[in-house]
């Protein structure tokens, strides 16, 4: 375990974090080792696309969060909740997509 000094505007504070763990008092600080483990089980990013006409596509992966998904038409930004809904890797648009437009999914799984 280390112990590790840092300043603050109001004093001097310590933590007796040990590496690669949770934070656990308000004053522990974040490490390398922490962070990248956060971020170990979804740094797949996946971008598809799918051609009009519809309003059901399927993603070829589940998404590690519903909120992980951007979609755009066109190049235009779509909304969730709004222009679309997903659940698992169903994407159903709240408007049918024409035969010429594209919707372009970029997520992390």
């Amino acid at each position: 375990m280390q112990n590790r000094i840092y300043e603050f505007a109001t004093g001097f504070e310590t933590s007796t974090q040990p590496d690669a763990t949770a934070p656990v008092a308000a004053n522990d600080i974040v490490t390398k080792a922490y962070a990248d483990a956060l971020v170990a089980g979804s740094t797949n990013e996946f971008q598809e696309s799918f051609a009009g006409p519809g309003t059901n596509f399927t993603l070829t992966h589940t998404p590690s969060s519903a909120s992980s998904v951007k979609l755009y038409v066109n190049g235009s930004f779509m909304t969730q909740g709004v222009h679309y809904t997903i659940t698992g890797t169903a994407v159903v648009m709240a408007s049918a997509l024409t035969g010429t437009q594209t919707l372009d999914a970029v997520y992390r799984y």
